[in-house]
């Protein structure tokens, strides 16, 4: 008798055991403690100041489009379907079409995992920024996929996984972990690397010289055996051609790289052009590789996980400090690899690819919290817009 007792107790306190261990192991089926608080911020304005209405939420709209630069996509989800503004998006710009079939087809995705009761009437904005002044009135938050901290609006741009990574992440995510087992640190080539366009906002013909991909380039070629830097394509969006002329005859154009190319080399340079690198950030910190981070006021949802010095080193807008930091990582390897690895580590735990789906139910269960409980859908049903 007393051995069966004993087994059940037993039995018992295994199962208990396990449970509590399992309670404290992050499940990839709920989101992280760390994005819960980044949610909670990024929408503090409206519960304390108002709620949010579908009425404020079609004026903002409509307010904002007035400036043609400024590129949205609005969304509705009541009663567990999905409308869309779809059939107001200008079939000839590129990136609101793509934009809105990715977000489309995320969507359709995630509410077959969501709640019925989350109901929310929502702006997405797809652009690197919004063309607004800085005193303008918020009636409504506008969700981006980046947002600059030292603009007066900030407060009012929600922060949530954008297009460009919720279409790549999947595969870079697997593909950047697969070449990780590839390529040790060992094998790395001592180096610093960067590969992109030549997009850093608005070139002009007297201060191209001046923004700092250009500098980095530039430092290529002054430092080569520390730095290989160079443009795959020239970037003439709000540019004068004069100066993208000027840029291409002194910096010749180099074939476009994998991102796993990339990471054959030990030292990363997540560069922004018009914004951030959208997710360049993201698969550069995965890779293993020691990451140089450019400072500058624009920020994504994930930034409240990083650790300056311990996940990435960050570089002076001005670039001036940059060959001594590659200098640095190169005569502190064992520092280096370690700031690689702990970043890795990170990002493979905390960003995968659930997370992205995780990370916007969650912005909408609290965003619905604040909604007016009378509204509902104004929008037709959400389509996928014909190729």
């Amino acid at each position: 008798m007393k051995t069966i007792l004993y087994m059940v107790v037993a039995g018992l306190l295994f199962f208990f055991v396990i449970k509590i261990s399992k309670d404290l192991i992050p499940s990839d089926n709920e989101l992280q403690g760390w994005a819960k608080s980044q949610i909670q911020e990024d929408i503090a304005v409206f519960e304390k100041n108002h709620k949010i209405t579908s009425r404020n939420i079609d004026y903002a709209y409509k307010d904002l489009l007035k400036d043609k630069n400024n590129l949205l996509l609005r969304f509705q989800i009541f009663d567990g379907k999905l409308y869309s503004n779809y059939q107001e998006i200008d079939r000839s710009n590129d990136l609101l079409v793509k934009s809105y079939r990715v977000f489309y087809k995320f969507f359709t995705a995630m509410l077959s995992t969501m709640s019925d009761d989350v109901n929310a009437d929502f702006i997405i904005s797809v652009g690197d920024d919004l063309h607004i002044g800085d005193d303008y009135v918020f009636k409504a938050p506008i969700i981006s996929g980046v947002r600059n901290k030292n603009k007066a609006y900030a407060k009012f741009l929600p922060l949530a996984p954008d297009h460009y990574t919720i279409s790549d992440w999947s595969r870079l995510y697997n593909d950047i972990l697969s070449s990780n087992e590839r390529y040790k640190w060992s094998d790395k080539i001592s180096k610093a690397f960067w590969r992109g366009a030549a997009s850093s906002g608005v070139y002009t013909r007297s201060e191209w010289q001046y923004a700092p991909r250009v500098k980095l380039v530039d430092l290529s070629v002054e430092h080569p055996s520390l730095l290989d830097a160079r443009f795959t394509e020239l970037e003439m969006a709000q540019s004068d051609p004069n100066a993208m002329r000027s840029i291409s005859e002194k910096y010749p154009l180099a074939v476009a790289l994998t991102q796993v190319d990339h990471i054959k080399y030990k030292i990363q340079i997540s560069m922004e052009g018009f914004g951030v690198s959208l997710p360049g950030y993201l698969w550069r910190l995965l890779s293993n590789s020691a990451v140089l981070k450019l400072q500058s006021g624009s920020v994504q949802w994930f930034y409240p996980i990083l650790k300056e010095g311990v996940h990435y080193i960050p570089l002076s807008y001005d670039m001036t400090d940059t060959i001594d930091k590659i200098k640095w990582c190169l005569a502190h390897d064992a520092e280096s690899k370690k700031i690689g690895e702990d970043g890795g580590r990170l990002i493979e735990k905390e960003i995968t690819p659930n997370h992205l789906y995780l990370y916007w139910s969650g912005l909408l269960k609290e965003y619905s919290k604040l909604m007016d409980k009378s509204a509902s859908a104004t929008l037709p049903s959400a389509q996928d817009i014909e190729q």
